[in-house]
């Protein structure tokens, strides 16, 4: 999944309006430099930018 992708679900959210929008290991959205897997993303992007969409999000 990518940082588009997340705009994506966040543009439904806004849409549909659920009660709850998380998405797993907050802890994990910052791209990986050596740590271990549980504490990375393998995915390229900059930290924070799948929590700096979901913050958008008002319900």
């Amino acid at each position: 999944m990518t940082v588009d992708d997340f705009r994506t679900v966040l543009g439904y959210a806004q849409q549909r309006h659920p009660a709850r929008l998380t998405f797993r290991s907050v802890n994990r959205d910052r791209p990986c430099t050596g740590g271990g897997a549980d504490t990375c993303s393998a995915v390229s992007h900059q930290p924070w930018d799948f929590t700096r969409v979901f913050a958008q999000y008002n319900g």
